[in-house]
């Protein structure tokens, strides 16, 4: 987990591993030279393989960063030829990286083009050329403000999802195809904060998406979708109500019109002997949620300051 903007090139990481019953916290130093204007933030991870984005106050110029913490090696990837000349909105760089196939990752970034908002076309980054090439031609895509705005790489393809009208895109890296498929939720009527999908990553070769509901107590539903894209099935049904009596700063109500709650699913955890959310209280704590038995138990302090955020992680033998 990182702090989400720094201004040196060590992030405080918490590494949780359940299966050697190991909670620990060491620093991540990137080898990179930042100055007292550079703000670095973490962008993905995928397999292994880390992606920062490192970013020059003083001259507006920003660097994107490949980072592999097992050999602590990195790479600076070459500018992108964004297809448009004035400068581009990039809604997402995602890592592509399946060591089971390759010791060669790609990298994808979500551009729009010059002529609409909501018309976008993909470059691809190649670890193996170590160059940029253009994904063919632009496509139709959600506006960006009703997107996760990370991709997620999965099964070969790269995954955003619009909650707002629960579509799911997906991009076919090898077909270079762009597919949609539909979400297990409804669409989002205007204006209608009382749910939200709060989650959406990979854990041991599965997706897994949860929605929260946000009426008087935070409830939430998890979903796993099947491996060859026919269909979704529920995982957990998740009552989160006790956790407002020890954390009543969950409840945050800013206005009338919009309930926001003061925490966030940073990872969602499946073992051989049992499942765990694990949740930042936001200014707060960073604990653990049992789905079986309910249970919780705290394991972090963090500071009111310090951004959190959660990714599976694995060795590997990889060069960034």
């Amino acid at each position: 987990m990182d702090e989400a903007f720094v201004t040196e090139s060590e992030f405080k990481t918490l590494v949780l591993d359940e299966r050697n019953c190991i909670d620990c916290c060491f620093p991540i130093n990137i080898p990179i030279d930042v100055n007292r204007y550079s703000r670095i933030k973490f962008e993905h991870s995928c397999n292994g393989l880390v992606l920062y984005e490192v970013y020059d106050v003083s001259n507006y110029h920003t660097i994107y960063v490949v980072y592999n913490p097992s050999l602590k090696n990195c790479r600076t990837l070459p500018k992108p030829p964004f297809r448009k000349t004035r400068v581009p909105c990039v809604l997402s760089f995602t890592i592509a990286f399946d060591p089971a196939k390759s010791s060669y990752y790609e990298v994808l970034a979500l551009c729009d083009t010059d002529t609409s908002e909501s018309i976008y076309h993909i470059e691809i980054y190649s670890s193996k050329t170590d160059s940029w090439r253009d994904a063919g031609d632009p496509f139709p895509f959600s506006p960006p403000g009703r997107l996760l705005v990370s991709g997620m790489y999965w099964n070969g393809s790269v995954h955003w999802i619009d909650q707002w009208s629960a579509t799911l895109h997906y991009f076919d890296i090898e077909c270079e195809l762009m597919k949609t498929l539909a979400m297990p939720t409804q669409p989002y009527p205007e204006r209608d904060y009382s749910r939200s999908i709060v989650y959406f990553k990979e854990c041991r070769e599965h997706i897994h998406l949860m929605e929260m509901r946000k009426d008087d107590m935070p409830r939430a539903d998890i979903w796993e979708m099947c491996m060859d894209y026919t269909g979704w099935n529920v995982k957990y049904n998740v009552d989160l109500s006790p956790l407002t009596i020890v954390y009543p700063s969950i409840l945050l109500d800013r206005d009338f019109s919009f309930r926001r709650l003061g925490l966030d699913v940073l990872l969602i955890e499946e073992g051989e002997d049992s499942s765990r959310l694990i949740l930042w209280i936001l200014n707060d704590k960073v604990i653990s949620f049992d789905l079986e038995n309910k249970g919780f138990k705290e394991m972090y302090d963090v500071s009111p300051d310090v951004y959190v955020q959660g990714f599976q992680y694995m060795e590997t033998l990889a060069h960034a």
